[in-house]
């Protein structure tokens, strides 16, 4: 697959400043809220095409970048509601299928300021190293690596052994803090520096009450901005918006529609995601916040 479609490369062009997150939730997760998940939630991240300029949330969905998916066990599943149990995201890249990026949140049981739920993201990188077919006698076997096995040149008639090693490289963390009528996330960069924060209140009416398709409980909308502003200046801004009525009506999926801020490069719009992620299952799939 040609490198123009390679994820990280797409997410770091201007063209793909506004793209929108597409939760796919299990159907049993409005029949059975909040303790009964037996299926994995899903999400896909598209770039996303407005109709008319200045207006983000009149568009369509473009090119999909991105498919995520959560790795849980089914007993974490059944036993623990959404916003509560621990999991690990997986990044899959749309052209190649490969895992890239890790997301992983630790099981917290949050109240009030205590325990707060956050999750750290990490980047996959893949190295591979030829070895000898045969290892010398009294070497230690490798419980750490993953040993594959590929045909040599033709002139060869034996196998070589090949070491893959996957090496997790922090790319920053989220958090959301404790606030009593807001909601609120805080972005880290590797170095654990906060950067960036996202906050909304819990007073709008699709928050409040119920999310429909027409009026002022189709859309809640989200702040995007620099954390040593204090939030002074709008950096970007998140939509959560009515998806379609299938999925409001048989699953909690809804689309968040992302406009990031200027020269966002991949990193930040891969923790912006991450943290819309942890918001979704920590506030609007469960019930301990």
């Amino acid at each position: 697959m040609e490198q123009k479609d390679d994820p990280l490369t797409l997410l770091n062009k201007p063209s793909y400043k506004t793209m929108v997150l597409k939760l796919k939730a299990p159907f049993l997760n409005t029949l059975c809220l909040p303790c009964c998940y037996t299926e994995q939630a899903q999400a896909k991240l598209y770039k996303w095409i407005p109709h008319v300029k200045g207006n983000s949330l009149d568009g369509q969905s473009g090119k999909r970048v991105l498919k995520i998916k959560e790795n849980s066990s089914c007993i974490e599943r059944c036993m623990l509601p959404a916003s509560c149990r621990g999991y690990k995201n997986q990044f899959k890249a749309e052209n190649t299928g490969k895992v890239i990026i890790h997301m992983d949140r630790q099981c917290k049981a949050s109240f009030l300021c205590l325990a707060r739920p956050s999750a750290s993201v990490y980047m996959l990188k893949t190295s591979k190293t030829r070895l000898p077919q045969y290892r010398s006698e009294g070497m230690e076997p490798v419980h750490t690596l993953s040993e594959l096995n590929e045909q040599s040149s033709p002139g060869k008639s034996k196998f070589q052994k090949v070491l893959v090693t996957e090496e997790k490289v922090p790319i920053g963390r989220v958090e959301l803090p404790y606030s009593f009528g807001q909601i609120k996330a805080i972005i880290y960069d590797e170095q654990n520096i906060p950067i960036l924060q996202i906050q909304g209140s819990k007073a709008q009416l699709q928050l409040c009450l119920f999310t429909s398709c027409v009026g002022p409980c189709r859309t809640s909308e989200f702040v995007i901005g620099d954390y040593s502003t204090n939030m002074v200046e709008a950096k970007g801004y998140i939509y959560k918006t009515w998806s379609n009525f299938y999925k409001v009506c048989c699953s909690s999926a809804p689309w968040y529609i992302i406009d990031f801020p200027d020269e966002c490069d991949w990193r930040r719009k891969i923790l912006i995601t991450a943290a819309i992620q942890l918001i979704d299952q920590h506030y609007f799939s469960g019930w301990c916040q």
